[in-house]
């Protein structure tokens, strides 16, 4: 619905009110007018579920038969994501936690929100080491040069350094698109779980570590 208000003397100056639904006339739309305001209602769009939900299950019952997929499951297994978060995460990091998770869920509405999802989600994982391992340094040093220092002062093993270097690539393949990639329900829901994860041991091992990061040098090449 669409609400403006005018003055009769100046019905050139119409302020907007109030919105809601799509902005367009439709056959269906009315318009009334009163003494202070217009009025246009216009049938809403319903929201429908992403087609390609219906061939998938959304778990199973009891004795082993498949349940339906529906936003509720998906909002269920973000939710249980939100427990990982640390109580000491940097605001910031748990904003885009949390958008990340609303995306997988609201991913019922449109599928390609899974990817936009894990891209918030890279970019968290970016955040909490800029912010929580090393927040002296300068924003030009490349994230990867982060990993390789983050590794050599302990704050992480090999194999997570090779991880988040990898996910450093993707959030960079992800950010620069020729097209719109899409993820399995798999690979997102993987994806968002371990990065949370990998947040949470961050934020942890860092504050039971109290010493100061050393200099990362000059800015280089991402």
């Amino acid at each position: 619905m669409l609400v403006c208000q005018y003055k009769p003397e100046e019905r050139s100056h119409i302020r907007l009110i109030y919105f809601w639904g799509p902005l367009t006339l439709g056959v269906n739309a009315v318009v009334t007018m009163g003494e202070s305001h217009l009025a246009v209602i216009i049938p809403t769009m319903e929201p429908f579920p992403d087609r390609r939900w219906q061939n998938m299950i959304g778990g199973l019952d009891s004795d082993g038969n498949p349940l339906p997929m529906s936003f509720e499951v998906l909002q269920s297994v973000a939710q249980d994501w939100e427990t990982l978060v640390a109580e000491s995460t940097p605001s910031g990091v748990s904003n885009l936690l949390a958008t990340a998770r609303s995306l997988f869920a609201y991913s019922w509405f449109r599928y390609e929100f899974m990817v936009v999802g894990c891209l918030i989600a890279l970019q968290a994982l970016e955040a909490v080491i800029r912010q929580v391992l090393y927040p002296k340094v300068s924003e030009n040093i490349p994230l990867k040069k982060l990993v390789e220092k983050a590794e050599k002062d302990g704050f992480i093993n090999s194999e997570t350094a090779d991880l988040i270097a990898t996910g450093a690539d993707l959030r960079n393949s992800m950010s620069h698109p020729l097209d719109q990639s899409v993820f399995t329900p798999g690979m997102a829901a993987g994806v968002l779980k371990n990065i949370h994860h990998l947040i949470s041991q961050l934020v942890v091992g860092r504050t039971s570590n109290s010493s100061e990061p050393e200099d990362c040098g000059s800015a280089g090449p991402k």
